[in-house]
């Protein structure tokens, strides 16, 4: 190799280190630091919109310091960017070991996703659970729902949607954000959307329940075509939530029948 393009001494050390270190789970900030280490250059680990996830080294002295980024892909997607500052533009043989780094970063970041993947299927089995009446042990769901961040020790209802396309669960939860009561859960399932909201939400007196309509139209602007609402009946504990999903699943067949 020419010196332009020799690498940093100790290199397949590094590249080794670099790699275990995503593969004992280490997180993006010692990715960095290795990286930026081995470099003698400053390294920002960004997110897509920019937001710092790791960092070490040094920023140089001076104004004429230049950064290179270097993209962090994960399944043909990019994740997210390394940054390496300087003076100077990294030789090829440093640039080898960004690479590396950007592989160690996306083994980190593909973890990250499955773990969270299967995070999001744990929920949603537990709610199925709840909703189908076979998790009636009351230890078990004030323990799970404590693990989760759920309370459903106040009155709470089972609402179910019948949406004429398909929604991801992505989708789901982005309508969720804009168009259920704060507190309310939401996810998806085939061709029916159902959540879990706070009594609270629901008025007193017999009148239609504003919120049904905005979640429909939350639901038909999420891609979700034509949407029947339904609303079950309230649930003063977590056992009560089997018998409001099955008086929810009852008025929306009543609903998709008469129109």
């Amino acid at each position: 190799l020419t010196e332009y393009g020799a690498e940093p001494a100790g290199a397949e050390v590094i590249r080794e280190r670099l790699t275990g270190v995503a593969l004992a789970g280490g997180g993006l900030m010692e990715i960095a630091r290795t990286l930026a280490g081995a470099l003698d250059r400053h390294v920002r680990i960004l997110d897509p919109d920019g937001a710092t996830l790791g960092e070490g080294g040094l920023l140089p002295d001076g104004t004429a310091n230049e950064s290179w980024e270097f993209p962090v892909t994960v399944g043909g997607r990019e994740r997210g960017t390394i940054v390496v500052n300087g003076k100077d533009e990294p030789t090829l043989g440093q640039r080898r070991l960004v690479r590396q780094a950007c592989f160690a970063a996306g083994m980190h970041i593909a973890q990250a996703l499955a773990s969270l993947e299967l995070d999001r299927q744990m929920r949603v089995l537990f709610l199925e659970e709840l909703v189908a009446g076979k998790a009636v042990d009351e230890s078990l769901v004030r323990e799970r729902s404590r693990l989760f961040g759920w309370d459903f020790r106040s009155d709470h209802v089972v609402v179910v949607a019948r949406v004429g396309q398909e929604l991801t669960d992505p989708s789901v939860v982005a309508a969720a954000r804009s168009g259920l009561p704060r507190g309310g859960l939401a996810w998806a399932r085939g061709q029916e959307v159902v959540a879990i909201i706070p009594a609270e939400s629901i008025p007193s007196e017999p009148v239609p329940w504003p919120a049904a309509e905005k979640w429909g139209k939350t639901l038909e602007r999420s891609g979700g075509g034509d949407v029947f609402v339904a609303t079950g009946s309230i649930a003063r504990s977590a056992a009560d939530l089997a018998s409001s999903h099955a008086a929810a699943r009852e008025s929306l067949a009543i609903a998709q029948a008469t129109g």
